[in-house]
């Protein structure tokens, strides 16, 4: 009698777990999720990515939708920070900044180290096409 029980219970869970399966959302398997297609049909594209090392690139352009990265040297201990696009990340001696972010707003904004006060360089967004 155990036994029965025992048995129906693991056919139980075995239904189960084939439902929660054949229910759950899939991801399109065939093609890269960089290439998954949008709402109206057309794949999706990945975006520039503009690099560039500050102080020495005093100026970086990118456009709107870029997605740029930043390392930022400092001589001391630091925080460089974009203060305008609230992006912002530890410095010191050979172990540079690194920002990542997406440039979502065209316009000129500075890129500076807290403590010191120094400018290393601006980022140029461009309003993009």
């Amino acid at each position: 009698m155990l036994l029965r029980r025992l048995l129906l219970f693991a056919a139980a869970l075995l239904l189960v777990g084939a439902l929660a399966s054949a229910l759950a959302p899939r991801e399109d398997a065939g093609r890269p999720a960089s290439e998954a297609p949008r709402g109206d049909g057309s794949p999706l594209i990945p975006a520039p990515v503009v690099r560039a090392v500050l102080p020495r690139d005093r100026v970086v352009e990118a456009e709107v939708g870029d997605v740029v990265e930043l390392q930022v040297d400092a001589a001391a201990p630091d925080r460089a920070e974009i203060p305008r696009l609230a992006v912002e990340a530890p410095a010191d001696v050979g172990v540079p900044a690194q920002l990542t972010f997406v440039a979502d707003r065209p316009g000129r904004f500075g890129v500076r180290l807290r403590f010191s006060g120094e400018k290393v360089g601006v980022i140029d967004i461009g309003g993009g096409t």
